[in-house]
């Protein structure tokens, strides 16, 4: 990537439904040229979708985080596992990853039966596969800028503490707007429109609708930086004070590094993805929050070496 791709990447990270026409203008370049390297950069796989975040939690829906450690068992069965999940109607995110654990999924639910049909359906189709696993339930979570190579910076937050009592039934054509956005948002209201057979301005008004009651928190471009590899840092914490945990999650806000930052429920209390140029320094952030909130006590790092599968509307 050059100069201009690294600008036209930053000016989709502050907002990824800018028309190509002002992406042009913020790279100095013609609408044909910005167009070319926005395909360059899908074609090359630097950028894998320009999403809306939906805020599953005002649908009914809990997430889990689930961390497997397969047996020993040939590569062509554990890529069987990943295939499952990654076509598994409630499947959010699949990854392979490194440490103690091998794969990671996030899995939306409405109940607590329905999280514990997932994992007996799972180990009933792999039996002998998966020696262990680890789950977590994620209660709030917050999606902020790349801001490690982009100077905005914001904030989207979805779960538990942005739900009202009411919850939001979807009719056929929500959940359709929310399917095609989930996966592209840049894609105009005409085309939209055409695509679901119903007129722009129809597709406009549902749009707005969606994003007034909350269940689009925002829009967010995902990525794969391969200067910037992601890990999983997980943090427990003892002596919990509610005043420390604001200020570490404001903290986390403005970091560079940070990404995502999950609240759980669980064994550890809070998930983060970073994104560094070097072991040691992720090394570095973690013990400088380490040293400076005392409520930390453990924390464990996890390489995340493939994305398998993001679908950001993992529901009937």
């Amino acid at each position: 990537m050059d100069k201009k791709d690294l600008r036209l990447l930053e000016a989709l990270d502050g907002d990824p439904r800018m028309p190509i026409t002002a992406l042009a203008k913020k790279i100095a370049v013609s609408p044909q040229v910005a167009a070319y390297r926005l395909n360059r950069l899908f074609e090359q796989g630097v950028l894998q979708k320009t999403a809306a975040v939906i805020n599953l939690s005002k649908l009914g829906y809990e997430q889990y985080r689930i961390f497997f450690r397969f047996k020993n068992v040939s590569e062509a069965k554990k890529d069987e596992v990943f295939n499952y999940l990654a076509k598994h109607k409630n499947i959010y995110w699949v990854a392979k990853i490194g440490g103690q654990y091998d794969l990671l999924c996030v899995v939306f639910v409405k109940t607590f039966q329905d999280y514990d049909e997932f994992l007996s359906n799972l180990h009933q189709t792999f039996p002998k596969v998966l020696q262990d696993y680890h789950a977590f339930y994620g209660v709030h979570h917050e999606y902020y800028s790349h801001k490690h190579w982009s100077k905005k910076n914001r904030t989207l937050v979805c779960g538990l503490s942005k739900v009202s009592q009411k919850m939001y039934e979807l009719d056929k054509l929500d959940r359709n707007i929310l399917k095609v956005l989930a996966e592209d948002c840049r894609i105009s209201s005409f085309n939209l429109g055409n695509k679901l057979g119903v007129t722009y301005k129809t597709i406009q008004n549902r749009t707005k609708k969606l994003e007034k009651q909350g269940i689009i928190e925002g829009y967010r471009i995902i990525i794969e930086d391969k200067e910037h590899p992601p890990f999983i840092v997980l943090f427990s914490y003892d002596n919990f004070d509610k005043k420390k945990e604001t200020l570490l999650f404001h903290e986390l806000r403005e970091n560079k590094n940070v990404t995502q930052s999950i609240k759980l429920f669980g064994e550890w209390n809070l998930f983060l993805i970073v994104r560094t140029g070097s072991l040691e320094e992720l090394q570095r952030l973690i013990i400088d929050l380490r040293d400076r909130y005392d409520i930390i006590t453990e924390h464990q790092t996890i390489p995340i070496f493939k994305d398998v599968s993001i679908k950001l509307l993992p529901i009937n």
